[in-house]
């Protein structure tokens, strides 16, 4: 009983901010990739559907163009209504990481889940994982299954330990307070990153590392270009 108490406390302190607001250039589609049809929904639906089943918790921000935000809420209501109370949206910025600061800046919980609409293929399990483990900065990685090299001007500069380096997975789990601030420092001294765990990491704060799942796979290219 102690455990359930403690569990439902964390989801009362709990924001979900999924992104959203990609446009999806690489996929070459009429429109962001997010709205495009997977297995009979669109692909933000399979997302919300999963995000649905670990209710209760504080809030769920979803970052996208101001345009979109009646079509999500639209998606909501048909695939997973239950959400919509929680619901609250930020704008999309310039980049991924300006995205991600615009939702930090209306949150209003101390632990963060943090999830991009571009892995439809999530499951409840990988968020129950991070939600179980009781370290506050946690992202799922899988193997790296190729070699890795570094370059510089069109020549290898470096050799890299396979077995040391793991490619980074979605969903993660954050102090919010801690990514905020993070988020800020990144953005007053002009750093890009594309991920939040390194950029977390950078500011000096551990992120531990928990095995993920090689079919959260995320959608990038569309099926006519070979991917």
């Amino acid at each position: 009983m102690m455990e359930m108490e403690n569990t439902t406390l964390k989801r009362n302190d709990l924001t979900l901010i999924l992104l959203a607001a990609g446009k999806g250039e690489r996929f070459k589609s009429k429109k962001p990739k997010q709205f495009v049809y997977l297995k009979g929904k669109p692909v933000i639906a399979h997302s919300l559907v999963v995000i649905k089943k670990l209710l209760p918790f504080k809030e769920l921000i979803i970052v996208t163009n101001p345009i979109y935000q009646k079509k999500i809420k639209r998606i909501c209501s048909i695939y997973c209504p239950s959400l919509l109370p929680y619901l609250k949206f930020a704008d999309g910025g310039e980049t991924r990481q300006a995205s991600l600061l615009n939702g930090l800046t209306i949150s209003t919980s101390s632990t963060l889940l943090l999830h991009e609409a571009a892995r439809p293929f999530v499951t409840v399990n990988m968020f129950k994982k991070l939600l179980l483990d009781e370290e506050p900065n946690i992202t799922l990685g899988v193997p790296i299954p190729f070699t890795v090299l570094e370059q510089e001007e069109g020549s290898i500069s470096k050799l890299l330990t396979r077995d040391k380096l793991f490619n980074v997975q979605l969903p993660q789990k954050f102090d919010l307070q801690k990514l905020y601030e993070a988020h800020k420092k990144a953005k007053a001294e002009g750093k890009e990153f594309s991920d939040d765990s390194s950029l977390l990491f950078y500011y000096g704060t551990p992120v531990k590392v928990i095995a993920g799942e090689q079919s959260n796979i995320k959608l990038t290219y569309s099926k006519k270009d070979g991917q």
